[in-house]
């Protein structure tokens, strides 16, 4: 399952004096999940990769099997260029200790640059999941139909190149 792909991506946790709670990962572009995701021809980690990692690591912080992510910020894109880098993942309490702040933010270099931030809540309250849509009704709407390899041709005139790996559409 995807989840599963997520379980071997932190390297290295600690806490710290603060009670903040700081997770480590290294990001390369070699990366499929890198590799396969560029803007402009630059290598841009995917939203999902790092709410996967923020998922996987707050699984180790708590003991509620309900969690979930809500009030996410992207603040701005992780690009990943020659050089890999080193992204940390912390996790700030809440006083009831239902919830975690989280915060993905560059690790290795001098000036930190924060990429995203939100929180996890441990309440243990599901929200309820959106219906399906009615495939026909959309189609109705669309004034032409394409097939997924030109809806990726498409993308990548645009700038947005998406490897094998993101290609799902089919029509």
């Amino acid at each position: 399952s995807f989840g599963m792909k997520f379980t071997k991506c932190i390297q290295e946790s600690m806490g710290d004096v603060t009670g903040k709670l700081r997770f480590s990962k290294r990001f390369a572009r070699e990366s499929v999940f890198i590799s396969g995701h560029q803007v402009d021809g630059v290598n841009v980690v995917p939203g999902v990769v790092i709410l996967g990692t923020v998922w996987n690591a707050a699984g180790t912080i708590t003991e509620s099997e309900r969690l979930r992510i809500a009030d996410v910020i992207w603040r701005k894109p992780l690009v990943i260029g020659r050089r890999p880098r080193r992204i940390a993942f912390v996790f700030e309490p809440s006083p009831d200790g239902q919830s975690y702040s989280f915060q993905c933010e560059s690790e290795d270099e001098a000036d930190i640059e924060i990429f995203a931030s939100g929180k996890v809540v441990c309440d243990g309250e599901l929200r309820e999941q959106p219906g399906g849509m009615d495939m026909d009704i959309l189609r109705a709407r669309c004034e032409e139909m394409i097939g997924g390899g030109e809806c990726y041709r498409r993308f990548q005139e645009t700038g947005l190149l998406y490897g094998p790996m993101f290609q799902t559409l089919q029509e």
